[in-house]
């Protein structure tokens, strides 16, 4: 499916991975049978990624002559931040994934702190002058 988009779904009752081609809106597939969300397509864009709870499941996908899907496999598990955005990614040029690791040596932290300006806070704090 050749420019097709991957996205997540609850239509089928619970929340699943479907490839459909866009633009154009062609025939949607079901990747997923089990569960599925936050779908990501690997280096060659033949197989996709996606996350099941704390598993990341890899499904090779051909094209040619017509679409078909291979079977899916467990790559890893892991104690990773799972949530309703994506909170991973799959880059490319390293063929590596990049996720954030739940931390249980902390409290269950609720803040982030984004500093803008940060170099005209550190000029104020230890002027060069």
């Amino acid at each position: 499916m050749a420019g097709s988009s991957p996205y997540e779904s609850n239509e089928s009752g619970g929340v699943e991975i479907y490839v459909q081609r866009f633009p154009g809106l062609g025939e949607k597939r079901q990747v997923s049978t089990q569960g599925g969300t936050v779908p990501l397509w690997g280096r060659d864009s033949k197989e996709l990624f996606y996350r099941d709870g704390e598993s990341v499941i890899a499904v090779r996908i051909e094209t040619d002559p017509s679409f078909r899907l291979g079977e899916s496999r467990v790559l890893f598990r892991g104690d990773y931040v799972h949530g309703p955005a994506r909170t991973y990614e799959y880059v490319r040029s390293k063929d590596r994934f990049l996720m954030m690791k739940n931390d249980e040596s902390e409290s269950d932290p609720r803040e982030l702190v984004v500093v803008t300006n940060w170099f005209d806070e550190l000029e104020r704090l230890a002027p060069t002058k």
